[in-house]
């Protein structure tokens, strides 16, 4: 499947092998949807997604229909990568934790320098979006709070 948040935050999802661009969206239930849902991630069965209150939910992708709150505030763009989730928080700089180990009272870390406003992982490599709207990137591995972007 292929995950997408609609502009009035209901989460969308398509077969990727079908998709073409006359294809529908279907609409998953929307029960305890938190409100103004956006910045989805998948990882494995779950789909996490940032609400207006700046906190992640997630929702089981095999029977996306009850979300739950599993941070505090303070997320934005999402992505996932090796157990971590990770977001750009107020200060543009990215921040991180452990899922398994994250609860609606768990800190956020920050694990590089400032300069995005969305993140993409993909093969190792975080991608960011500057605010002047350049790609930029660098190991996840090797990023510090000084590694420049």
């Amino acid at each position: 499947f292929i995950w997408a948040v609609s502009a009035d935050g209901f989460l969308l999802r398509q077969r990727f092998s079908l998709m073409d661009p006359d294809s529908a969206w279907d609409e998953m239930p929307s029960q305890g949807r938190p409100p103004g849902l956006s910045h989805i991630a998948v990882d494995g069965d779950y789909v996490y997604g940032v609400a207006d209150n700046a906190c992640v939910y997630r929702t089981d992708s095999r029977k996306p229909k009850v979300w739950e709150r599993i941070s505090r505030p303070g997320a934005g763009s999402l992505a996932c990568y090796e157990g971590f989730i990770y977001t750009v928080g107020e200060h543009r700089a990215v921040l991180r934790q452990k899922v398994t180990s994250m609860t609606k009272s768990t800190d956020w870390v920050q694990v590089s320098s400032p300069g995005v406003k969305a993140i993409a992982v993909a093969d190792g490599m975080i991608y960011g979006v500057t605010t002047e709207d350049a790609i930029v990137m660098q190991s996840i591995d090797e990023m510090t709070v000084d590694s420049p972007w």
